[in-house]
């Protein structure tokens, strides 16, 4: 039994096809598609197939189709850009943002810096922006930065003492009494 559902399944799988009125004739006839990287030279006939070409240089199809010509690789890569794909018989280019660079409304935007005082929460992709957050206590940055997490505040060693505390935007500095002297 399982057998003879999958011979029918077999039989059933056919390539996608498509009506065509012959006017000289006034046949219709089911035609058999071209496949993906091909387009139509000739609609079947009662004796023939579809016949089927390659597509040209910067020419696609994507799918199965039945069209005259095949289309024009026409995505080209803009400001910011870079071919993630490039065309091929099966697919139109394909363009990503460049390194450091996101996507937002049509474009690809630089990532945003984190000014002094604030961290990188989390780094910037190819679609979406640099977060940053305030340092929390304990921390700094003293920079503006699109990678750099805020850092930890140095701890004085048990023979030195606190020149200058730490804040948002600076280190602790820390001295032995020798270095004072």
């Amino acid at each position: 039994m399982l057998f003879i559902l999958l011979l029918l399944f077999l039989i059933v799988e056919c390539d996608p096809t498509y009506v065509h009125l012959n006017h000289r004739t006034g046949e219709v006839l089911i035609c058999a598609q071209c496949p993906p990287g091909t387009h139509m030279t000739a609609h079947c006939t009662a004796t023939t197939p579809t016949m089927c070409s390659p597509c040209k240089r910067e020419h696609f199809t994507e799918l199965w189709n039945y069209l005259p010509r095949c289309l024009y690789c026409n995505t080209l890569c803009t400001e910011n850009q870079e071919v993630a794909t490039e065309c091929s018989p099966v697919s139109n280019r394909v363009c990503r943002c460049k390194e450091g660079f996101y996507w937002s409304d049509e474009f690809c935007i630089e990532h945003s810096e984190c000014g002094p005082g604030y961290g990188v929460q989390s780094k910037g992709t190819s679609q979406r922006d640099t977060v940053c957050a305030k340092c929390p206590r304990g921390y700094f940055s003293n920079s503006s930065s699109a990678l750099e997490p805020c850092v930890k505040h140095r701890q004085c060693a048990s023979d030195q003492i606190v020149l200058l505390p730490g804040s948002l935007y600076q280190d602790r500095m820390c001295a032995s009494c020798e270095d004072l002297q």
